[in-house]
């Protein structure tokens, strides 16, 4: 993203109250290491990592529509 990356979007849209609840999740070619790091203070739902078999990305989407 040009202006902003996904950990800073990811923190506005946690302070914009409808979309508070919203599940957000890393996708990136980013280690999972670097994401839990950055990913705390965006509160990330869930990480999937570039280069997985979509069907990875799928499930977790699945598992969040149901925690939500």
């Amino acid at each position: 993203m040009p202006e902003h990356d996904g950990f800073a979007t990811a923190r506005v849209l946690r302070r914009i109250a409808p979309t508070r609840d919203a599940g957000i999740i890393a996708f990136t070619a980013f280690g999972e290491e670097l994401v839990r790091q950055q990913g705390l203070s965006a509160r990330f739902d869930g990480y999937c990592q570039k280069g997985n078999p979509p069907a990875a990305l799928v499930q977790l989407i699945e598992r969040l529509v149901h925690v939500h």
